[in-house]
């Protein structure tokens, strides 16, 4: 009887154990290769919201266990390169990457605020319109 017992309480650790691999090491939740465009820093719920609704992902109920595992809270903004080969973490890794600095050389010589401000923006790699916008704000 001993046996029984200690024998079902292994096969459902084992199969747990099994879950959690599956969770984090399966390759079939990340449907499809595309970029991932944040626009403002979201919390990891609403990220994972939005991969579900662009369709990047099938399930989101291990992706977000395992983002609590990572105390992954947040995303940045930021363009995510998602291949559809990666497992969860694998995502998740490339979702905390959003926290990055970037250096830009000033020009050298030309001090205006706005010619500064449009270099920034050009080194930056900003749209026309969203350039404009920096250097507004800048200014």
């Amino acid at each position: 009887m001993y046996l029984k017992i200690v024998g079902v309480i292994l096969f459902l650790g084992l199969m747990a154990a099994g879950y959690i691999v599956y969770i984090v090491w399966g390759n079939d939740n990340v449907l499809k290769d595309d970029e991932f465009v944040l626009d403002k820093k979201v919390g990891i719920d609403e990220a994972i919201d939005l991969l579900k609704e662009d369709g990047f992902i099938r399930d989101s109920q291990g992706i977000r266990w395992l983002a609590g595992q990572k105390n992954i809270d947040e995303v940045h903004p930021n363009t995510y390169s998602i291949k559809s080969f990666m497992n969860n973490n694998a995502l998740l890794n490339v979702l905390r990457q959003g926290r990055f600095e970037t250096s830009v050389t000033i020009p050298e010589g030309n001090w205006k605020c706005e010619d500064i401000a449009e270099s920034i923006a050009s080194q930056l790699g900003y749209s026309d319109q969203a350039k404009d916008e920096f250097v507004n704000d800048f200014l």
